[in-house]
């Protein structure tokens, strides 16, 4: 269980710190939690995208329309 405990920790301070960073208007560490290689598929609340490009494209997308954790 160690291993998955390392994981675990790891993964969920990078997400926490990926979701802080695009409500700062900084998508990369987002994207960079994300696979760029197909299929990779985006299903939101308000918009569902399929493929790297339009993925990463909304991503950028929803960083931009943030800033200093505002909406």
């Amino acid at each position: 269980m160690e291993e998955v405990d390392d994981f675990l920790t790891a993964t969920i301070a990078r997400q926490v710190a990926a979701e802080t960073a695009i409500h700062n208007g900084d998508a990369a560490p987002r994207l960079a939690m994300w696979s760029p290689n197909d299929p990779v598929t985006l299903f939101g609340a308000w918009v569902s995208r399929s493929g790297w490009d339009d993925v990463s494209r909304t991503f950028t997308w929803l960083g931009s329309k943030m800033s200093n954790c505002t909406s």
